[in-house]
């Protein structure tokens, strides 16, 4: 350091300031200290002096020495003087305690703590519920200047066995490094069987899986044995013996040994308290039948011989005809192994041919085998047929007739007449039964030993069909309704009737539904149903649905309408008269055209009304015609008349007013009253055109005058001008009827209390927009509205006649008399 002048001397102090000069040995040539570990006893001061010039003997020019103090402060190591624990805790339920204590020593800053699998230990006295607790506590004591002696305990609660078991490690760090001791704590759980070993039984081939099912820890090992002896390589908890033969028949058991998960220490071992024994079984199969010969002339023997295998070994048995045979003077049965028996026919006669069973049967399984004996012999049924058999139309059948004999007997069949069978083999086929498949069917079978039949009768069953629907029925109120349903079945279907969807119950006397039923048998396997629904006095809440239901176990069938109400029919369109008779001066003929636009309007019916000026109206009445010839009518007569349908539930509106005049007859065409009559017609012709020509007149100034808004403008509004007249009927408020005011039209309305008919031919023009008029025709009171389209018409208001003021105050009654005002036509 500096110039070479510079000296430099190291000292160490004392704590008194002596200073000792430190031996030269110690210090390295660059004036460095070494110190060995002779003097890192203890903690020491050393000052290192440097000063100028060759001596260290002080003089008047020389500068004071600079001396530099360095403290080496001497750290000893941490180390662990010991750490305990219980290392084995057995776990309780009711809280499991355990106590860890570590005590080591270092120089200060010492810091020490207990760490679980790397998981710092912090205090924790009141944990909660199913957590574990930790108090801590910390002890120092000074061993020397640069030493301390420090124990740390640690009290852990509410232990848990995978939780909690496991390392802890005690870390002790100071300055110069950290050292840890280690300890293993197992909290045991002592083993104990959950569930004991069980029985089992397995075919061969299987699989079957045994479980040791043990509780504790740390989790056990296991060992298996069978039939006492240890299974290689078996220590898990499931034992799984695969594709068993039956060697794997015999006791299982299993041990578990308890071990640490941390170390060689064991804690115990359990053994199963019952063996297991496994069953492994062979299906019993009949593997080989075999008869020598199998052809035997009649006094010959034979033997069948029956091998079979099964674990248990299976009981071998011969059936023949169903039947077990059972040793006899004329068959024997020896049993040469448990798996192989052998039936031997001394003498065979024709009852011994047939088929033969051998038949192995064990606690897994029953198998069998036939084999055929043959000796000449009769044909015989194996199965008999059924002596009947019931199958529904449409579906496919098949009988198969089970017959043997020797030499194999030829089998036909003879069907019904008509029926579409078809011989199969030894079966007779319908692909799909029909009606004429029922009958009488026979299988013969032969050979030249003899011939055997057989029978059944077929019953062809069918599902409800409907032979006759309901139709369309319409009556009016208070009538009477006659509905049928007509539908067939085998068995006999049962038919039920329903009104608005509620059965209809006749066997109340007093109810106004009768049901009449008649059967018929309409072929062999068909039986027909007549159904008649009689209703009385027709309600109005028995126009609704109405439905028959034919059900038998093969199916149902329906058949719907509706009830529905007869109304008054309407109108008759285009009627015209005609003269083309024999007598036009006499007669006369009336043509219409019905108006039926709906069966619940039909017209039954028409009236004619014809009178003349004068005369009282005469009425015909024709049944359902839509024409008629008047007869006995007047010469050169000017007539008018109406028509109107009628049915059962009323009459429809009169047709408008029609004129016709009768031809001038032969003994009056050149006399003066024919001469009158021309003259009186061309007057007639000549006002009626100047009438007209007025009434135009009339209409345009009532057009110009009345065609204005109520604003004043000067735009045609027709609702304003077209004012009306109304015609209604004071008992059942008929239609309306639009008329121009002023001007001669025709004006109908229904008249259904009474026949009376008229027409209104002149109007004053001069009434105001909202008044009313009475006037009386035979056998019916109207009233004529004169209003404006937004007034709302009221009966109660009309016209008095005689003093022509306007009331208020009553219903136009039948004693108003006729208005003057008005003319008839």
């Amino acid at each position: 350091m500096g110039s070479p002048n510079v000296q430099h001397q190291w000292f160490r102090v004392t704590a008194d300031g002596t200073m000792t000069a430190v031996s030269s040995a110690l210090v390295l040539a660059n004036n460095s200290l070494l110190l060995g570990s002779a003097q890192t006893g203890v903690s020491q001061l050393y000052r290192c002096r440097v000063r100028s010039g060759l001596s260290w003997a002080p003089t008047q020019d020389a500068q004071p020495p600079l001396d530099y103090d360095v403290t080496v402060v001497v750290q000893v190591a941490p180390q662990i003087v010991s750490f305990v624990t219980t290392q084995t805790i057995d776990f309780s339920a009711f809280g499991t305690a355990g106590i860890l204590q570590c005590t080591g020593r270092g120089s200060m800053p010492l810091s020490m703590w207990i760490s679980h699998n790397g998981q710092q230990l912090i205090s924790s006295p009141s944990p909660s519920p199913g957590e574990r607790g930790a108090s801590i506590a910390v002890s120092n004591t000074f061993i020397s200047s640069t030493e301390t002696l420090r124990g740390l305990t640690v009290t852990l609660t509410n232990l848990a066995p995978e939780r909690d078991s496991g390392i802890y490690e005690c870390n002790i760090r100071n300055n110069v490094t950290l050292v840890t001791g280690r300890q293993v704590l197992t909290i045991r759980v002592p083993l104990s069987f959950a569930e004991e070993l069980a029985d089992a039984v397995r075919h061969a081939g299987q699989t079957l899986s045994l479980m040791c099912n043990v509780t504790g820890y740390p989790p056990p090992r296991y060992t298996w044995y069978h039939n006492g002896s240890v299974i290689a390589g078996a220590n898990r908890t499931v034992l799984k013996l695969s594709s068993l033969v039956i060697a794997n028949s015999g006791s299982y058991k299993c041990s578990a040994l308890s071990t640490s998960l941390y170390s060689s220490a064991t804690f115990g071992t359990v053994l199963s308290s019952r063996d297991a024994t496994v069953s492994v079984q062979i299906p019993a199969r009949v593997t080989s039948l075999q008869a020598q010969p199998p052809a035997v002339k009649l006094g010959s023997s034979t033997n069948i011989s029956c091998a079979a295998e099964g674990h248990p070994p299976p009981e071998i048995t011969f059936l023949f005809g169903g039947r077990v045979i059972q040793p006899s003077g004329n068959v024997a049965i020896q049993q040469v192994s448990p798996f192989l028996h052998i039936l031997i026919i001394r003498s065979a006669t024709a009852q011994e041919h047939g088929m033969y069973m051998c038949q192995a049967n064990n606690s897994v399984d029953l198998s069998s085998k036939l084999i055929e004996i043959s000796v000449p012999r009769p044909p015989t049924f194996i199965a008999p047929l059924p002596a009947s058999i019931e199958h529904a139309a449409g579906r496919p059948l098949s009988v198969t007739c089970y017959v043997t004999g020797h030499p194999p007997p030829n089998v036909t069949w003879i069907f019904p007449v008509g029926s579409t069978a078809q011989a199969a083999g030894n079966a007779v086929v319908m692909s799909s039964i029909v009606p004429a498949d029922a009958g009488e069917y026979t299988c013969r079978a032969q050979n030249p030993s003899g011939a055997i039949t057989g029978q059944f009768v077929l019953d062809v069953q069918a599902a409800p069909a409907l032979t006759t629907g309901l139709a369309d029925i319409v009556v009016e109120l208070g009538g009477t309704v006659h509905a049928r349903c007509v539908g067939r079945g085998e068995p006999r279907p049962s038919v039920v009737w329903y009104l608005d969807g509620t059965e209809v119950n006749p066997s109340d006397p007093r109810a106004r539904f009768t049901v009449t039923t008649t059967t018929a048998q309409v072929a062999m396997n068909q039986i027909a149903v007549d159904s008649v629904l009689d209703i009385q006095s027709v309600q109005e809440s028995d126009f609704d649905q109405l439905r028959c239901s034919f059900t038998n176990p093969w199916g149902k069938v329906s058949s719907n309408t509706t009830l529905r109400k007869l109304l008054t029919p309407l109108g008759v369109l285009s009627p015209y008269a005609s003269n083309d008779t024999d007598s036009p001066s006499t007669s006369i003929v009336l043509r219409w055209s019905s108006a039926e636009l709906d069966i619940l309007r039909p017209a039954t019916r028409y009236s004619v009304l014809y009178w003349t000026e004068g005369e009282e109206p005469r009425k015909e009445r024709l049944d359902n015609a839509t024409k008629t010839v008047l007869s006995g009518l007047s010469p050169g007569t000017l007539y008018s008349w109406r028509v109107r349908a009628e049915n059962s539930a009323g009459n429809g509106p009169y047709s408008d007013k029609q004129d016709f005049r009768t031809a001038l007859g032969p003994a009056i065409a050149g006399t003066e009253e024919a001469q009158a009559f021309y003259k009186e017609t061309w007057f007639f012709g000549a006002a009626g055109g100047a009438v007209l020509l007025v009434v135009t007149v009339v209409i345009v100034l009532c057009w110009t005058r009345r065609g204005r808004k109520q604003d004043g403008s000067d735009i045609f509004d027709p609702e304003v001008h077209n004012q009306s007249l109304k015609v209604l009927n004071q008992t059942d408020s008929v239609r309306t009827e639009r008329m121009m005011v002023g001007v001669s039209d025709r004006d109908r309305w229904e008249s259904s209390p009474a026949d009376a008919a008229r027409e209104v031919k002149e109007i004053e023009s001069t009434y105001s927009p909202e008044t009313y008029d009475c006037y009386q025709l035979p056998d019916v009171t109207m009233t004529v509205t004169h209003s404006q389209p937004s007034h709302s018409v009221s009966s109660g208001q009309g016209y008095n006649a005689d003093n022509s003021n306007w009331f208020d105050d009553s219903i136009c009654g039948g004693a108003m008399p006729a208005d003057p005002k008005y003319s008839e036509v």
